[in-house]
């Protein structure tokens, strides 16, 4: 006996010692003493402190919770901090580093590090202000393991994705890592936690519950099932079922990827496989599906097979057949309605739905301002033996904000072509939850009863909007005695062809038609005239709902029809239907084009090809050029829609190109470059969209070139800049033949596709081809000696050859331009130049407004020419535009004066600088404004903004001028909002004040003229405003413009002008040009004592200077006058 005791303590003994061994670290520094933050380290712990100050915030320290787990789990957890914002505690700004050591291990077998952090993810990922680091130190030397911000490390150590998707790892949520230590077995090393701030600033991090203890590292991916089992629920015939959302993860390394399933032919598995590549601790979802048949088993075992291993799930069903004398509404056929439903029609139909009871679809309703329906197939009701149960399922769902829904969903009843009645209402306050209905139908005997399901309608308030609305969604629908289940089809509706439709297009028709009731198959008839089908001639199509006339005669009348047909018979009394088809359209004469300007939507001759989803249309918004431009766009998935041309003939040894401007965009996303022509450089498609040209030539399709993201740099917000680009293809090698070409779309992921864009399709000879990039150019007013340059023009070529500039001319000398001599454009590119216009002294006493041509001479002999103009002002205007000025800052040669000095209310979207500072009479580009300006001249005004409260008062000044005695101050304004606003503000008052002393008192200043309030905007034109400062002549004054308001959002102003200033030469400031000028003029070169308003027109001559020069020039403008 005692020796089996000494034995069991041994065992005893060599356990523990075992347990030991294994587990070299465990701190959950859960035996802190104390309820205060220490310093203090469990038993063997160091730190290793960059921060020198007594705040242990700032240092590796223990902290206490008085509730446990409230931070992380226990009470006690290690923490290290950085200041949030600079505070002044400067020994406590980054960059540093802390570091939290664990004693000395030994690492004799494998072991793996386990630990729990949390931390701030938009500081570390988004801001990158700190870290967590993991080092193993070894001696002197320090290697880091692991860094929360490096991805595939925090993978790696089973840390999954953030689940609302904002960041790596979840913000402010407790992550547990787990670190291999293989790699270090053998030695005897320190774990090292580093707190790395990066910045001066950072935030917290939370450390706890650091295990190291022996482990056998993963060799590969181990694949995990949260559940080995699944029962299906009762399950009808023919029924689809899914499964709920089940989990496949990844226990091991890092790979997992899904390579087969074995199961029935019954049982399949909903999961994207492709691609798919589970990290550490990575779970993805799938569902298995149940599809009944009279064979399929009720029970099975299934295997997803993985790289790391095969997984089984155990599945087991209950199937049924339907009920005799009820036919099963599963709405999963490709045809909707169903045979025999009737939609009510409408906004908001009744549609079907992919978010399904069962199967793939489900009818759906949701709420709307007018109620909807739609109608069931016949029942025949008038054998009382027969079923009378008329069953379904539905689900009901709210906004989670709301308790109840307004509208009701209802069964309503018709006998015999009557009324209809409600048989049963919806329970509103059953939501969220799946409801089977039986409605008794015995009260009905007639043989023409008619179910209607309807949604009622939701009441609207033009203040608060329509009241709270219930999605439906309807599956399983079981109906009793189908009328006519026994004898021969219906007959089936017409698709496509639309009955008695012209300008059919004659190649490729489908002919189409919905699914009939009770029918087993379809037979064809196609004739050219009334009951004659001598094309086709009782074709039997079996079950399919289409057929593809290859080829029909020109300008032709067909007559058609189809006949269902089951073992009965045939269909009787079915319809026949009517289209004509186009006349020829083949393009015969040579050049051609196609600008899509015309009544037709898809021009005659031209054939389209598209689904319900994805199709080619056209588009008046932001077009290219003229009204329209096509567009193509898919809201599917591998979707594709083609644009043909007619026939085009080209002749036998001729040289032409085709010509054409398209883009992988919608055309409002689309940029139109006046500078330079834009060609494409797409050589393959990106995987998202892309649009191919094809040529139609000996028989068949050639693809010559693709377009897909053709983008080119990125705007301000950092988005993709995609051009109209143009594309030009040289037809020589098929002259002689007959061709066609199109446009084929294609959307493989619609969820990000593009969509396309095409515009003025031409046909021509390969010469030159040249155009400028604007109609004209006007140089509007320009001051006296000034000069004012365009932006960037462009002379463009869209021939097919070079061309070189032999020359430019003008004929006045006031312009010029940089388009020089010997520049070679070449097809499909442009040159760029600038043209300006300097005023000079054109205008001596009146504005003179100017107009020449800027004639380009070519190399081919021909000329092309720009319109150019410009209006001199007279040397007694000074003119503003403000078109050079920088935005959102006042302009140059004004004082702006904030009056409240608060910051303006910002505008939402808008994209100017200093947007939401204080600001006064700032300016504004009509670019950083969505174009609200809609300005008399250019593309820059100054706007007025309120500030929070709807108010302010904004003063503009001038730099001093001096006055003559017909000076006015001129400008144009309008108000923001306009007459189409909702519900507008009040508008701003306007105030013209001049000052003699100070351009900054605004008590110096004196009103002149009256108080001008607008009206709202009337689109038509801005307010024009002048006001006298005669008044004043013979004086140098500032000149301001007071903008007031108490409830205003805003206004704009513009084009400020100063008109009849103080003449030139002047010098004494009495209104005249004469002799005693000259006399005050000489006074002032001798240094006499003299007003100090002469000096303001002493230069005479402009330069810059008052010399003897000066008088020179006044005598001349004194014999003038």
């Amino acid at each position: 006996m005692k020796k089996i005791y000494m034995l069991l303590t041994a065992l005893m003994a060599l356990t523990a010692m075992g347990a030991s061994a294994q587990t070299l670290i465990d701190e959950g520094f859960e035996n802190t003493r104390g309820t205060v933050t220490t310093s203090e380290l469990p038993d063997g712990w160091s730190r290793r402190d960059t921060y020198t100050g007594d705040n242990l915030n700032y240092k590796w320290a223990i902290h206490h919770n008085a509730t446990a787990g409230s931070s992380m789990s226990g009470f006690y957890y290690a923490t290290c901090d950085a200041p949030t914002y600079a505070n002044g505690v400067t020994a406590a700004y980054g960059p540093r580093k802390e570091y939290l050591i664990t004693p000395e291990l030994d690492l004799n077998d494998t072991y793996q590090l386990q630990f729990d952090w949390e931390a701030a993810a938009y500081g570390v990922l988004t801001q990158g202000l700190y870290t967590l680091q993991v080092a193993i130190l070894e001696g002197d030397s320090e290697e880091v393991i692991f860094d929360i911000t490096n991805e595939e490390q925090v993978r790696d150590s089973g840390v999954p994705a953030d689940i609302y998707g904002s960041y790596m790892w979840t913000n402010w949520a407790i992550q547990t890592s787990k670190l291999d230590l293989s790699p270090w077995q053998g030695k005897k090393v320190k774990v090292a936690f580093i707190y790395n701030l990066l910045k001066q600033t950072g935030n917290i991090l939370y450390l706890d519950n650091i295990i190291i203890k022996q482990h056998r590292p993963e060799t590969g991916p181990i694949a995990e099932l949260a559940q080995t089992s699944y029962e299906f629920p009762t399950t009808y015939i023919g029924e689809k079922f899914y499964s709920e959302q089940m989990t496949l993860k990844n226990v091991g390394l890092k790979g997992l990827k899904v390579t087969g399933f074995e199961a029935p032919e019954c049982i399949g598995l909903a999961m994207d496989t492709v691609g798919m590549s589970l990290g550490v601790n990575e779970t993805a979802h799938f569902q298995l599906y149940y599809k009944a048949t009279l064979t399929s088993p009720t029970e099975a075992d299934v295997t997803i097979k993985t790289n790391g291993g095969d997984v089984t799930i155990h599945v087991t069903v209950t199937k049924e057949a339907v009920p005799e004398g009820y036919y099963l509404e599963l709405f999963e056929g490709d045809q909707f309605p169903p045979a025999g439903w009737v939609d009510g029609g409408g906004i908001n139909q009744f549609r079907r739905t992919p978010y399904a009871l069962e199967g793939d679809y489900s009818l759906s309703t949701s709420g709307f301002i007018e109620a909807n329906h739609i109608d069931l197939p016949r029942l025949d009701m008038s054998d009382p033996d027969a079923p009378h149960q008329f069953m379904f399922t539905y689900y009901a769902s709210i906004n989670a904000d709301e308790e109840y829904p307004a509208n009701d969903l209802q069964v309503m009843a018709s006998v015999d072509g009557g009324p209809f009645t409600t048989i049963w209402t919806s329970d509103y306050t059953k939501m969220d939850t799946l409801i089977n209905v039986s409605i008794d139908l015995s009260r009905f005997t007639t043989d023409s009863l008619v179910l209607r399901f309807n949604n009622t309608e939701c009441y609207y308030d033009e203040e608060y909007g329509m009241d709270p609305d219930a999605q439906y969604i309807i599956d399983r629908v079981l109906l009793p005695n189908l009328y006519g289940a026994d004898g021969v089809p219906m007959p089936a509706t017409l698709v496509a062809p639309a009955d008695s439709a012209v300008n059919v297009y004659n190649k490729n028709i489908t002919l189409s038609w919905s699914e009939a009731q009770f029918a087993q198959g379809y037979k064809l008839y196609l004739g050219k005239a009334e009951n004659t089908y001598d094309v086709i001639n009782g074709l039997d199509l079996g079950n399919v709902l289409t057929y593809t006339l290859a080829t029909a005669d020109n300008a032709t009348q067909y007559h058609w029809k189809v006949v269902p047909y089951n073992s009965v018979g045939e269909a009787q009394d079915v319809p026949e239907w009517v289209f004509t088809t186009q006349a020829d359209y083949t393009v015969a004469e040579l050049p051609w084009s196609e600008d899509f300007e015309g009544s037709q939507a898809i021009p005659l001759g031209w054939f389209h090809e598209y689904s319900q989803y994805t199709k080619w249309s056209r588009s008046d918004y932001y077009p290219m050029d003229g009204k329209y431009s096509m567009m193509a766009y898919s809201n599917e998935t591998e979707k594709t829609t083609s644009l043909t041309t007619p026939d085009v003939v080209l002749p036998a040894g001729s040289e032409n190109h085709i010509s054409f401007w398209w883009g992988n965009d919608r055309p409002v996303s689309l940029t139109k470059d006046s500078e330079q022509v834009h060609v494409n450089h797409s050589t393959a498609e990106d995987g998202i969209d892309a649009v191919f040209f094809d040529i139609f030539v000996d028989g068949q399709w050639k693809q010559l070139s693709l377009i897909s993201n053709n983008s080119e740099g990125e705007d301000e917000d950092g988005e993709p800049i995609r051009y109209w680009a143009y594309e030009s293809h040289d037809l020589s090698q098929y002259a002689g033949k007959t061709v066609a070409f199109r446009w084929r779309y294609i959307s493989h992921n619609y969820s990000r596709s593009r969509g396309a864009s095409l515009d003025n399709v031409k046909i021509e000879g390969a010469g030159v081809e040249l155009s400028f990039s604007v109609d004209g150019w006007h140089a509007y007013k320009v001051n006296a000696r000034q000069t004012e340059t365009s932006g960037t023009l462009a002379l463009s070529n869209l021939g097919g050859s070079p061309v070189t500039v032999q020359s430019v001319t003008f004929e006045n000398p006031n312009f010029s331009t940089t388009l020089a001599e010997g520049t070679v454009i070449e097809p499909a590119a442009s040159a760029q130049f600038t043209v300006s216009f300097n005023a000079m002294t054109s205008a001596a006493k009146d504005s003179v407004a100017i107009v020449d041509a800027m004639t380009v001479n070519l190399s081919d002999g021909n000329s092309v020419s720009l319109p150019v103009s410009g209006l001199a002002l007279a040397p007694d205007i000074k003119y503003y535009g403000f078109e050079h000025d920088a935005t959102g800052e006042g302009p140059a040669g004004f004082t702006v004066i904030d009056v409240d000095r608060q910051s303006t209310s910002p505008l939402t979207f808008w994209n100017f600088p200093n947007n939401g500072a204080p600001l006064s009479f700032f300016v504004l580009n009509d670019s950083q404004c969505y174009n609200s300006l809609k300005e008399p001249h250019g593309h820059q005004s100054l706007m007025t903004r309120c500030n929070s409260n709807g108010t302010f008062e904004d003063w503009i000044v001038s730099d001093k001028i001096q006055v003559g005695k017909n000076t006015k101050f001129e400008f144009d304004m309008r108000n923001w909002e306009s007459v189409n606003s909702i519900m507008p503000a009040s508008t701003p008052t306007v105030t013209v004040l001049v000052s003699t002393t100070s351009a900054t008192n605004r008590n110096s200043f004196t009103q002149v003229g009256d108080t001008f309030k607008p009206e709202l905007f009337n689109e038509l034109a801005w307010d024009h405003l002048s006001y006298d400062l005669s008044q004043y002549a013979g004086q140098s004054v500032y000149v301001a413009l007071k903008a007031q308001a108490d409830n205003c959002l805003g206004a704009f102003y513009d084009n400020f002008e100063f008109v009849y200033l103080g003449l030139r030469g002047d010098v004494n400031c009495d209104g005249e040009v004469s002799v005693a000028d000259i006399t005050a003029l000489v006074s002032i070169l001798l240094d006499e004592d003299v007003p100090e308003e002469w000096m303001n027109n002493a230069d005479v001559n402009g330069d810059g200077e008052i010399s003897i020069a000066d008088v020179t020039s006044l005598v001349s403008l004194v014999v003038e006058n």
